[in-house]
């Protein structure tokens, strides 16, 4: 409805008109409404209303009496010219970079007829508007590259690290531990970064190939592990979160996966947590829980998963007693080809699995499916399962092996019979020992290291022709080693300083120098392992 005074507004505009003779004017917004006809609306609010226009008379529409919204712009666009930045170009009235445009980072580029400069790489080369880390296509973590002639410096080395003549970046000391499978090893480095090296055919080295590596590779994946062990061609890494990794052959389902496809790379064991210790066999795996409990898993066809059975099976098996419920208050355990051990908090050995070279250490060839204590072992500190021979370091510092003896394994001055848990005679104590397949190492106290048994490939470090070695024989060339692995042919030491050393069989590069070792692809003295 029309108010009186909007009435009176509109008879004057058209009379205005009319007399114009309907031409064109200009209206006068500045006439006063006819104040003496009073405002008969009820008013809009509870003040009285003093007959005053609601709103400005040209806010016409149904929307005249609205606010403006809250976040309409009501800002008009500023001229840029003259006020864009070196890469920016004006456009409609806004700067625009023609590097964001692109999509560029880094570089010199003529982008819509104008040359920009869209920065610099701290690390790695521009190509194509990107930076490219082309130390890392090229597998270098520190130092100076060259590519095609030109220099780039890659990163530097974090603290108590240095630089390798590889561009890797390598701990003062380079590892802290070693295991030695059948033809291949690894080893930790204090990041708990693992590195293999030797036969690959099965994934066992855990770098996404199936081929071998003369130089340690890095596992994929694996960083901040605390321990590896490498089985006959598998390995398996305990992470930090307590949990364990597996790779390479997986033909019995040893990798934990709940499968039997090979893995190249380290994949994840299922079913299985809060583990303090793993150790990878032949073609068997187990580890130990917080709660000092030990689960199996993989091939059981001599009851090596100590669970009370032959069964064939992909779970996770809980190592029994005899009589009935879980095997526990263990702190070690090591695995053979088909047998397996624990050492209990007690110092005693237990072990399960074939017997048939008294690899148990129990009278008799009779094997068992539950643990069986070894007999003649005072208490010990650590066990070492080999192919078909165990051996234990006591608490005193002796070393006592048991089981198979054809290559004189047993280190007791004579080659033959399988026998049961005896003392090897050696020149000092011991610190650590290692059960191979038909051989057997142990570092002492003084820093030496002793090797007996089987020297087919100069695993003994001495040369194969002067034959097998029943008693043990001084390693030459090695000071303050405090760790030794022992595989199929060949054997390694850690020293102190980080550095590891193998000998023996290299036609695989199990020996990690890079080379498939001499004419005869041994090497009799020890070489240096690369960083």
């Amino acid at each position: 409805m029309l108010r009186p005074y909007a009435t009176s507004l509109v008879v004057l505009l058209l009379a205005s008109l009319l007399s114009a003779g309907c031409a064109s004017v200009e209206p006068d917004w500045n006439i006063e409404p006819d104040a003496s006809s009073p405002d008969t609306d009820a008013p809009d609010s509870g003040q009285p209303d003093l007959g005053l226009p609601d709103a400005d008379p040209t806010d016409v529409g149904e929307d005249a009496d609205a606010a403006p919204e809250d976040d309409a712009d009501t800002t008009e666009p500023l001229p840029c010219d003259g006020l864009c930045g070196p890469n920016e170009q004006c456009r409609d009235e806004v700067c625009v970079d023609l590097c964001d445009e692109a999509g560029f980072v880094c570089g010199d580029h003529t982008l819509s007829g104008q040359a920009v400069s869209c920065g610099s790489c701290d690390l790695g080369a521009c190509q194509e508007g990107q930076c490219v880390d082309v130390c890392g296509e090229v597998g270098a973590e520190c130092g100076d590259i060259y590519i095609d002639g030109t220099r780039y410096s890659c990163a530097d080395c974090a603290g108590g690290e240095r630089c390798a003549p590889n561009n890797l970046c390598v701990a003062d000391q380079n590892f802290v531990d070693l295991s030695a499978g059948a033809e291949h090893t690894c080893a930790l480095r204090p990041n708990g970064q693992v590195r293999c090296w030797g036969r690959g055919d099965d994934g066992q080295l855990g770098n996404r190939a199936y081929s071998g590596s003369q130089f340690p590779t890095a596992s994929f994946n694996i960083d901040g592990a605390l321990q590896v062990s490498a089985g006959n061609f598998h390995t398996c890494a305990l992470m930090g979160d307590n949990r364990v990794r597996c790779w390479g052959l997986n033909a019995q389902g040893q990798l934990g996966t709940g499968t039997t496809n090979n893995a190249n790379q380290p994949m994840a064991v299922t079913s299985l947590l809060d583990v303090t210790h793993i150790s990878a066999g032949g073609n068997h795996s187990c580890a130990r829980t917080s709660l000092g409990l030990v689960r199996c898993w993989g091939f059981n066809a001599q009851g090596q998963l100590g669970g009370g059975n032959l069964t064939a099976t992909l779970s996770k098996i809980n190592v029994q007693n005899q009589g009935g419920g879980n095997f526990d208050q263990v702190v070690d355990i090591s695995l053979g080809n088909n047998h397996s051990c624990a050492l209990r908090t007690s110092g005693e050995v237990w072990c399960w699995g074939l017997n048939d070279k008294s690899q148990l250490g129990v009278s008799g060839t009779q094997g068992a499916t539950t643990p069986r204590q070894v007999f003649n072992l005072p208490a010990s500190r650590r066990i070492s399962a080999g192919y078909d021979h165990t051996c234990a370091l006591t608490l005193d510092g002796d070393v006592y092996c048991w089981g198979r003896n054809d290559n004189g394994q047993l280190g007791r001055g004579t080659s033959g019979s399988p026998g049961l848990a005896q003392r090897v005679n050696l020149p000092a104590d011991a610190v650590d020992v290692a059960a191979g397949w038909l051989h057997t190492c142990a570092a002492l106290v003084d820093g030496s290291t002793h090797c007996w048994g089987d020297n087919a490939r100069s695993q003994l470090s001495r040369a194969s022709t002067l034959g097998d070695s029943a008693s043990p024989i001084s390693v030459p060339l090695l000071e303050e080693v405090y760790r030794v692995a022992a595989g199929r042919y060949h054997s390694c030491a850690l020293s102190t300083s980080g550095e590891a050393f193998c000998w023996g069989a290299a036609e695989n590069g199990q020996l990690g120098d890079g080379t498939q070792g001499d004419a005869n692809n041994v090497r009799i003295t020890p070489v240096q392992v690369a960083p």
